[in-house]
Order: C-alpha cells, then sequence, then structure tokens
C-alpha cells in the first residue's frame, strides 16, 4: 500500500482508502482476475476471439475506476 498511496493517492489520482487494507485487497482481486480470467473466457466463450481478449482487458483496467478522484477519471480516459 506504501507504494500505492506514495505514488496515486498522494498525487490525488486515487481517493484515500475508506477502510484498512482497502488498496492491498483490490491489488489481491486484480491479481486473481489477471490469473484466471482465461480460464473463465474458455468457460464462457466456444470461441475465444481478439475482441474477447481485448474486453477482458478493458474489465480488468476498469477495476481500478471506482477508485479514481475526479482527476484520476480525466487521466484515465485521456488513455482510452
Amino acid at each position: 500500500m506504501l507504494m500505492i498511496r506514495a505514488v496515486f493517492v498522494d498525487t490525488g489520482v486515487l481517493r484515500k482508502e475508506e477502510y484498512d487494507h482497502e488498496y492491498d485487497y483490490l491489488i489481491k482481486r486484480m491479481t486473481v482476475f489477471g490469473n484466471f480470467y482465461l480460464a473463465s473466457a474458455e468457460l464462457n466463450k466456444q470461441e475465444f476471439k481478439e475482441k474477447d481478449i481485448e474486453e477482458y482487458i478493458e474489465i480488468y483496467c476498469l477495476s481500478i475506476y471506482p477508485y479514481l478522484t475526479a482527476k484520476g477519471k480525466k487521466l484515465y480516459r485521456n488513455l482510452s
């Protein structure tokens, strides 16, 4: 959490944690998703295409969106 705070919270990109370990748990959720999205996609799709990969990347990246400040959301939209 220390690095997240120093880089993103202190610069106003991410909001402050609302409960203890909130960002630690976010990182764990994102890790689980990143590790298992292909298995999930194979179970849910008969044929896995390039657009499916793009969709899962978007889902993954949007995981952080609710934690962004207005400044962070503006930066995020500029990246897309």
